[in-house]
């Protein structure tokens, strides 16, 4: 039912080991699997980059199938940012690919003795020198493994991950990112250059008729010609620019405010107008959020590459007030280039400008002037964080850690949760996120819980989930009162989502497909038979799972937190009302107020072994 390949970098050694049953049923598959291997795997207090802690790369179940948007792959290890769980994940075709080679899970241990990389063909694998690309940029060293090995997909590491930058990334394939907590770093410290993968085989169906006949509803569903897909196929993620401006969810000058007088300028909009080519897709998608773009105005022009995301545009422009489209491209690019998570770099380097404005450093310190809004120092100082010169490399360790070496007033301006940059969200607007990046488990994460059923105002999904609550409250995004009901109902969704490799935008994002959806497609595949509501305690079991392990590594409900900022000044009237909506939420995951899962929860959920926590 499932298949993983162990690599033993120390002693270059591997084999291929089936995957127990009993595992995939509880655990499903992708995070939920990955997630599981780290608690089994990592011991307590492992220094995120010694040989023991493993690196995963875990595809789920439906990815490489006919499942629509079935092409994301996690990739987990213990985080050198905030020391916990640690993951990240990727759409394209990298996932799709290592099912086609005939795996499911890739769990990298140890440490090569020089730089390699990894190239799995068909259940053939190969571990070859990578001296020669160490230190070059993504998209030269994939190009450099693709002449040697043939047509392959790639995951790579940029010269951040190989310097053990703590907000590094792994690309793949020159377009998506396995950005957050780190994980760029961990490949690095192994000495893993890249991993490439060829694949010829066809994934298996239990039930091959019954499965494509789901899959064609579900293309149909998902398709754009769905209203709520139009905007994504049309803008991707930017289109979010100008309501969130709007409404006062568009976080700029590192969260001083959270409107942006140039919002025009950067929206999806604008995008598509000036600068759009030809459209783009992960595997198996038919929304094609993704597009390929051609900048030929602007301080940077000419530029062509892949779009930027919303949270991309986000960080490296609002929040650093930068407003030229060309200047956030540039960055965006760069980013991939050197193999750095565009979320914490940008919010990074707005912490550091914002520093700069109140005068706890100076050019003295930094070598550069951090004016709001000067982007040849914002593209300066990536190039510096990714290769740890000057300034960067106390930035290269995220601003957490950065705000720590300076001392004094700086830490209340680094906007972390867990040590983990803020997403692209305005807290004391959207109280649900709120609640979500406090208390999700691999540190500030919109992806974690992604609470959008009352900011996207989806009545008719609230009343088929919470028809027994009021709804009138639980919609109003700014009220506290049912937010923490949201947000446990949206970790498990999501860790399902993750588990089965199904990207977010038809599940959480727009609830094309619940969780009863995904488990008829599961049972068609598998042969095995899933409910909905299955799909969501091996959600809650996920998420349970995830929370012991912090809590054997130290942390609890001190960590479970805001940066003041959010707590104590207001904007638009409205703060953060995080101690009431942590106690309610702790007490319906069955919790203590400490926010540990008690010994009858994690019995309830099969997880006895995790009790000692």
């Amino acid at each position: 039912m499932g298949r993983a390949l162990h690599i033993n970098l120390t002693t270059g050694k591997m084999r291929a080991l089936e995957i127990e049953k009993s595992l995939l049923k509880r655990f499903l598959g992708g995070r939920g699997l990955a997630s599981n291997l780290l608690f089994k795997k990592v011991p307590e207090k492992t220094d995120p980059f010694s040989p023991e802690n493993p690196l995963i790369f875990s595809a789920g179940p439906l990815a490489g199938t006919r499942w629509p948007t079935a092409s994301k792959i996690t990739v987990a290890a213990k985080s050198p940012l905030t020391n916990g769980l640690g993951y990240a994940h990727a759409g394209g075709d990298f996932g799709p690919e290592l099912k086609f080679a005939g795996y499911d899970l890739l769990l990298v241990s140890g440490r090569a003795r020089s730089p390699v990389y990894l190239h799995v063909e068909d259940k053939a694998e190969v571990l070859r020198d990578a001296s020669h690309i160490w230190k070059h940029p993504t998209s030269e060293a994939i190009k450099a493994i693709q002449e040697e090995v043939g047509e392959c997909r790639v995951a790579c590491i940029g010269p951040a991950g190989a310097n053990l930058a703590r907000i590094s990334s792994i690309v793949t394939d020159k377009k998506r990112s396995a950005a957050r907590c780190g994980i760029g770093a961990v490949m690095g410290s192994k000495n893993l250059k890249a991993v490439a993968i060829s694949g010829s085989k066809d994934v298996r169906v239990a039930d091959p008729e019954k499965f494509r006949r789901l899959c064609g509803e579900a293309f149909e569903r998902c398709s754009p010609k769905n209203p709520q897909m139009q905007g994504l196929s049309k803008y991707g993620t930017p289109w979010l620019i100008m309501p969130k401006n709007e409404v006062g969810d568009l976080p700029a000058k590192n969260h001083q405010t959270a409107q942006f007088p140039w919002a025009e300028n950067i929206s999806g909009e604008s995008i598509r107008r000036k600068h759009f080519v030809k459209p783009d897709s992960c595997f198996a998608c038919p929304i094609h959020c993704r597009a390929e773009s051609r900048v030929l105005e602007g301080k940077y022009a000419p530029l062509e590459g892949v779009r930027p995301e919303y949270e991309s545009i986000d960080a490296l422009g609002p929040m650093c007030w930068i407003s030229d489209f060309s200047a956030v491209m540039k960055a965006n690019r760069l980013c991939n280039e050197l193999g750095l998570d565009t979320i914490s770099t940008g919010v990074t380097i707005a912490f550091a400008m914002e520093l700069y404005e109140k005068g706890l450093i100076t050019k003295r310190e930094t070598n550069l002037p951090l004016e709001w809004g000067n982007d040849e120092s914002a593209l300066e100082l990536i190039r510096m964080m990714a290769y740890r010169q000057g300034f960067g490399d106390s930035l290269a360790e995220g601003s957490a850690r950065a705000s720590e070496k300076i001392g004094g007033q700086a830490r209340k301006y680094a906007m972390h949760v867990k040590r983990m940059e803020l997403p692209r969200q305005e807290p004391r607007t959207l109280k649900a996120f709120a609640l979500g990046h406090a208390v999700s488990n691999r540190g500030a994460d919109h992806l974690y819980a992604l609470p959008t059923i009352d900011s996207a105002g989806m009545w008719d999904v609230a009343q088929r989930i919470f028809r027994d609550l009021p709804l009138e409250e639980l919609m109003d995004p700014r009220c506290p009162t049912y937010k923490p009901e949201i947000v446990i109902f949206t970790e498990n969704y999501c860790a399902i989502t993750d588990a089965l490799g199904v990207c977010k935008f038809t599940t959480v994002e727009t609830y094309v497909f619940m969780p009863l959806d995904l488990a008829e497609a599961l049972s068609a595949l598998t042969g095995e038979k899933f409910t909905g509501e299955d799909l969501l305690n091996c959600g809650q079991r996920i998420v349970n799972l995830e929370r012991c392990f912090n809590v054997r590594e130290g942390f609890s409900r001190k960590d479970d937190k805001l940066p003041e900022r959010f707590l104590k000044e207001p904007y638009r009237g409205s703060i953060v009302e995080l101690d009431d909506m942590l106690s309610k939420y702790y007490k319906l995951r069955g919790w203590t107020e400490r926010g540990i899962p008690k010994k009858g929860t994690l019995k309830k959920l099969g997880l006895n072994g995790c009790k000692k926590t």
